[in-house]
This record gives structure tokens, C-alpha cells and sequence, in this order.
């Protein structure tokens, strides 16, 4: 039973212009006050109190308000609540009730009790709407690593919780800001602690796999599943990306809304301007939100859309003959028919190989978004596993270089069929001036018949 003897301690907080918060990004705004709400009891677990911190519009009006729920990171057995980012809570600006939620920790409760603590914590909220002002079906999870694996499994998790019982009020939520996250823990930490074996309290082997395997994000993924927007550093040591893009390549084959930002050169706990900039414009989009906040973009960037293999001077909807690439033989498919598509003729070229790549002239410090093309339009293909290849994004580490695996295991055929267009996008933030897409067979050759490079900026 919940504990009741708790003070709620009210306080209203000076939040500083957004401009100064994120270091000039965006034209300065007058300063606003929230109301904090701190040590909100959830729920009282074997003589443990569980609290949260709501921070909430001091000028709140009478509808109904969409919610962020904040989840630290610090490898489960460490950080708090308290560890909120002052531009999240900046959020109650924008109309939002934003809750720092804290849950269990080990050594004193291992897995799943911060799985538990967090299902809880939502449903309070939800149960709760109005003393809080909230629309129970407008909320967004946030987390930075260790709590960006808690804010994805209130978008994955159906409303039972895992053995079987059925709360009235819902375990699941609309979008899910995932930051720098473990989120398959089959996956061994090659460098500093290995948080997922010190949590769930057990070695990871072959007679322990499947409870790794379970407690894994992906595992969880299904067609009905929450929006996900996914960012990571590339030279992140403590978690791998291949998180991030495993992670988003399981929401994409299952058809679910899903972003992939890589920020080049960045490691665990990046740097915050950018990505928040860009957090906070897909959470406004989430809730059809207007957005005040004008978009950073560098003046003259390039942006390029070009047709692989096509070595003449044929232009296809904008799409320019191939160029910038290293290495790879061009194809002509001849007369070909490409389903999902108008322009059929971008589809009867590709560049192909065993190891290929293309490097694209961007600038740095902005954000651009990479579209790669597909159609397995091979007469020598035509069934699941005849053709599969990664497809990866390569940054230069010192004297060597990091690929980021963004389409790990690729299988046009298995993933969209036979003569059939498959399109894939991921964010890119460079660091230098050049883009590095790399294609690297597996069973035959890898292929691509048509990629774009465009500056969206944040």
C-alpha cells in the first residue's frame, strides 16, 4: 500500500532564456517561471518510497496538457531524479507537465525493479491525469542511457504487465526519446562496467542468454509499438551504437516510426545543444505543437540526390548522374518494372560490389538527413538470403575509422519483396566535411540504386 504521510514542496523556478540554456542556438526569449512539484510519492515498495519531480506551466490554463516523463541514466546502480536536464524542464514552457521519475537501483534491487518501478510510475500519472492536468494519451518518454532502455520499454511493453496482470491503466506511451541507450543486452560491453550482467544480477552465457535476450528492447518490438526517436554518439566506448541502430532497424522492419541520429565524433553523454534541438522539435511534432523556435540551418550547404550506376547525363527527377564513389561497377538492369515507385527509371541502375562506398561533401555542425534507395531488380536473386549486406557509416577515429553499422544484415528481398522498392533514412550530424557510406557484402555483392544527402538542420 502506498505510504501516505508525504508533503508536497511547491516551489515556482526562474527558467533562464532557452537561448542562454543552449548556448545561443536560438533567438532569446523572455524568461519563464514553472511550478516544481518535488517528492511525489508513486507507489512504496518493501519499505522503499519512490518519488518523482513534476515541473508544471505556472500559467497552466484549464485543458488538458501532453507529458515528457525523465529518466536518469547511470548504469542502474547510480544517479537520481534530481540529474533532470534544465531544458527538459523547459518543456513546461512549451505547455508541457514534465516528471523526473526515480526507481530502484542496485545492488539493492536488481532486474526487473526498475522495470516495475517505471510501468508504476506511468500508471500513477495516468491515474492521476487530472490532479495533473495531463492527457493520458499524449505522453513521451525520455532517457539518457542506462534511462533511455526505461523510457523504451514503456514504448514497446503492452499494457500487462510481464506476468500477466492487467492494469486498467495503460503501460504504454506515444513516443520514446532514446539517448545514447543499452537496449539489447545480449550484447557484450567490450570497455568499463557491464551494466546489463551487474543488473540483472547474473553471467551472461549460453544458459542465461534467454533472460538477456528478454529483458532486451528489441525483443519487444511490435507493429503497435510507440514512435521511437533514436540519437547516438559515433564514438561512443561505453555503449556501442550498434544499440541505436539494431535497435532502429527492428522498429523499421516491423513498420514503426522510427528516427536514427548519428552525431559524429561524439561520445557517451554527448554534447546536449544539437540533439536537444532536435528532440524537442520531433516531441512538438509528436502532439501537432506549433514550433516558435526557428530552424539553424548553414547557408550554401549542399544536398545531392544521386542515381547509383547511371553513368550518362540523363537526369531522373532531379536525381544526377552517380559520382562520388569508391570503388563498385555500375549495372544496367535493362528494361525493368519496380513496384512502390514513379520513377521507374531509378530503379533499372545500380552500383554494386563486394566493398564500396561513396564519399559526399557536406559541412560540419549541422544535420543532415541520408535516404538510401532499393529494389532487387537481379534476374540472379530472387528469394530471402540470396543477396544480404551491410550498409554502414564510416568516421574517421585518429589514424583509423569507425563504422557504424546503420543497416546491419541488410535483405532487400526478405524485407520488402521481390522488384519492390525499400527506403531507408538516417540523420547524420558531421563532424568533418566529408560523408563515408560504406557497402560491404556478405552473400554476394552489395548494391544500392539511389541515395540522398540533405541538409535539414535543427
Amino acid at each position: 500500500m502506498m505510504k501516505k504521510s508525504f508533503q508536497l514542496k511547491l516551489r515556482s523556478q526562474l527558467l533562464l532564456p532557452l537561448s542562454v540554456m543552449m548556448g545561443g542556438l536560438f533567438t532569446s526569449m523572455a524568461a519563464h517561471a514553472y511550478v516544481a512539484e518535488t517528492d511525489v510519492e508513486y507507489d512504496y515498495i518493501n519499505g522503499t518510497s519512490l518519488k518523482m519531480d513534476v515541473y508544471r506551466p505556472s500559467n497552466p490554463g484549464t485543458a488538458l496538457r501532453p507529458a515528457l516523463l525523465f529518466f536518469h541514466g547511470g548504469c542502474y546502480n547510480s544517479g537520481s531524479k534530481a540529474s533532470i536536464n534544465g531544458v527538459v524542464k523547459g518543456l513546461a514552457d512549451e505547455g508541457f507537465t514534465v516528471f523526473s521519475i526515480g526507481y530502484r537501483l542496485t545492488p539493492v534491487a536488481k532486474y526487473p525493479a526498475g522495470v516495475t518501478d517505471v510501468k508504476q510510475a506511468l500508471r500513477f500519472i495516468r491515474k492521476n491525469s487530472a490532479r495533473f492536468q495531463v492527457d493520458p494519451n499524449k505522453i513521451v518518454t525520455h532517457g539518457e542511457s542506462a534511462g533511455s532502455y526505461l523510457a523504451g520499454i514503456l514504448g514497446v511493453e503492452p499494457a500487462e504487465d510481464r506476468k500477466g496482470n492487467v492494469d486498467k491503466y495503460s503501460g504504454r506511451v506515444q513516443l520514446v526519446v532514446d539517448w545514447f541507450g543499452r537496449t539489447d543486452f545480449t550484447l557484450t560491453q567490450t570497455t568499463g562496467t557491464d551494466c546489463a550482467v551487474d543488473w540483472i544480477g547474473q553471467p551472461r552465457n549460453d544458459k542465461t542468454m534467454s533472460i538477456f535476450k528478454d529483458a532486451s528492447l528489441k525483443t519487444h518490438v511490435d507493429q503497435n509499438s510507440a514512435a521511437f526517436y533514436i540519437i547516438h554518439g559515433t564514438h561512443d566506448t561505453q555503449v556501442d551504437p550498434i544499440h541505436s541502430t539494431s535497435l532502429a532497424n527492428t522498429l523499421w522492419n516491423r513498420k514503426v516510426d522510427a528516427e536514427l541520429v548519428l552525431y559524429e565524433g561524439q561520445g557517451h553523454g554527448f554534447s546536449r545543444t544539437i540533439p536537444w534541438a532536435l528532440s524537442r522539435a520531433r516531441i512538438l511534432k509528436q502532439f501537432g505543437i506549433p514550433d516558435r523556435l526557428a530552424i539553424k540551418k548553414v547557408a550554401g550547404a549542399p544536398n545531392y540526390a544521386i542515381n547509383s550506376g547511371q553513368m550518362d547525363k540523363t537526369n531522373t527527377s532531379n536525381f544526377t548522374p552517380d559520382k562520388y564513389f569508391v570503388g563498385g561497377a555500375a549495372y544496367d538492369y535493362g528494361n525493368v518494372s519496380t513496384e512502390g515507385t514513379s520513377l521507374q527509371a531509378l530503379y533499372t541502375d545500380s552500383r554494386y560490389g563486394w566493398n564500396f562506398s561513396y564519399k559526399v561533401p557536406v559541412v560540419s555542425a549541422t544535420v543532415y538527413r541520408v535516404g538510401l534507395f532499393f529494389a532487387e531488380n537481379s534476374t540472379a536473386f530472387s528469394a530471402k538470403g540470396d543477396r544480404v549486406f551491410d550498409v554502414s557509416m564510416n568516421f574517421p577515429n585518429g589514424s583509423s575509422t569507425i563504422s557504424v553499422p546503420v543497416l546491419p544484415k541488410f535483405d532487400p528481398i526478405a524485407l520488402g519483396g521481390k522488384n519492390t522498392v525499400l527506403r531507408r533514412y538516417v540523420h547524420v550530424i558531421p563532424k568533418t566535411t566529408n560523408l563515408n557510406i560504406g557497402f560491404q557484402g556478405r552473400v554476394n555483392n552489395a548494391f544500392i540504386n539511389a541515395f540522398s544527402v540533405d541538409q535539414t538542420g535543427y
